[in-house]
């Protein structure tokens, strides 16, 4: 990152990811066979977020009740959200195509 805003080029980055979920529900798909229970551990190892939030707690930078809260946060940020939005008037079908060119 450094290199990059001393204007030393582009870089290239990779970010392998893993769906831990199924494609269009909320369970694990490790019942269907397509993986084994040990791939599936072994991401699970790596997941970025339980990662930062080992790390986070074994520096002192914040403490088990402090995640909590802020969990707590987004999570009724999260509830607002859905709520304001299935609580919205559909809007008028005539604007669906508004703003598109083609």
């Amino acid at each position: 990152m450094r290199d990059i805003r001393a204007g030393k080029g582009p870089r290239f980055v990779e970010f392998a990811t893993y769906r831990w979920r199924e494609h269009c529900g909320h369970a694990y798909d490790n019942d269907l066979g397509y993986r084994t229970v040990e791939e599936f551990e072994s991401w699970r190892q790596r997941d970025p977020i339980d990662r930062l939030r080992r790390q986070v707690l074994a520096s002192g930078a914040a403490s088990e009740a402090a995640i909590r809260e802020m969990e707590t946060g987004i999570a009724n940020e999260i509830a607002a959200a859905f709520e304001l939005a299935e609580s919205a008037p559909y809007p008028d079908p005539a604007a669906a195509y508004a703003g598109t060119y083609a």
